[in-house]
């Protein structure tokens, strides 16, 4: 018999689902409800440290922001990771409670007032730390996270995110060509506009640099996966429109057939009358 690894949370996070208590104490339990909808049906707790110690926060805070349970009027995405960037971290693992803690933090209007998204994602990315997340993955985590609360915040920082997109692309373009064609002056502009580009996003400026960081290499494939699944479902309308019908029903499963009753043997047909044959006459 294989004996289970623990699972990765098992050190930091505690995991209570009252519905197999006697059978595993670390899973945690989700039902799916739509196509990418999820109940919980485990009460998690975070016993690590929240990196929130110098907000000073009440008690009543950082009890609250420790656990996350069941709420069938909260549906939750687990980590909300883009389709195209699922090659390189996806929706669930090791990161799964703290995706839960999280999403249950964001937007969510029974929380402590002076608990902000800044604050929710920095412990975020402590949490990441706790279940041993490597330090690169947790930081382009938290910068993700950072800029989506960065862009909520009003319509000022959303012109501020579009103007930074634009420069960061543009450093992008001018470090590509200053490697083609080599020249100084478009490697040092590559290198100095992410940093003066961060500026434009206020408090998620590291935000900004790790991003710029690492979409050089992060974006070229996120990009192609973008194209093939764009392709594929171009592909998949052109398919349905001529071999649709026909397609969909070769594709379903064959449907179950009805019984047939026995038939019922037929009855023996009867044999025609024969007249009996004349008496011969009697010789006396």
């Amino acid at each position: 018999m294989v004996e289970k690894k623990p699972p990765p949370w098992k050190s930091a996070f505690t995991v209570e689902t009252p519905a197999v208590a006697a059978t595993n104490h670390d899973a945690i339990w989700l039902a799916q409800v739509s196509r990418d909808k999820f109940d919980l049906h485990s009460t998690i707790h975070y016993r690590g440290d929240t990196g929130l110690d110098k907000f000073n926060l009440s008690e009543e805070t950082n009890t609250f922001i420790r656990s996350v349970g069941p709420d069938p009027h909260d549906p939750t995405d687990l980590a909300s990771v883009p389709g195209p960037l699922r090659w390189f971290m996806n929706s669930y693992g090791a990161h799964t409670p703290a995706a839960l803690i999280h999403d249950r933090l964001i937007g969510n209007k029974a929380r402590p007032p002076e608990l902000t998204d800044q604050m929710a994602d920095r412990y975020f990315r402590f949490m990441l730390e706790s279940v041993n997340v490597s330090w690169l993955s947790r930081w382009i985590m938290w910068a993700g996270i950072a800029l989506r609360s960065r862009f909520a915040t009003s319509w000022f920082c959303k012109l501020a995110l579009g103007l930074w997109v634009i420069l960061a692309f543009c450093g992008m373009a001018s470090l590509a060509v200053a490697i083609i064609r080599p020249s100084w002056i478009l490697f040092g502009i590559a290198i100095v506009l992410p940093f003066v580009a961060a500026l434009l996003l206020g408090p998620a400026y590291r935000a900004g640099l790790v991003a710029a960081l690492v979409a050089p290499w992060l974006l070229p494939p996120s990009v192609l996966a973008a194209a093939g699944y764009l392709f594929y479902l171009v592909l998949e309308k052109i398919i349905g429109i001529f071999a649709g019908p026909k397609l969909t029903l070769r594709l379903q499963p064959d449907a179950p057939e009805k019984p047939v009753a026995p038939k019922k043997p037929a009855a023996p047909a009867e044999r025609p009358a024969t007249a009996e044959p004349a008496a011969e006459p009697q010789i006396a």
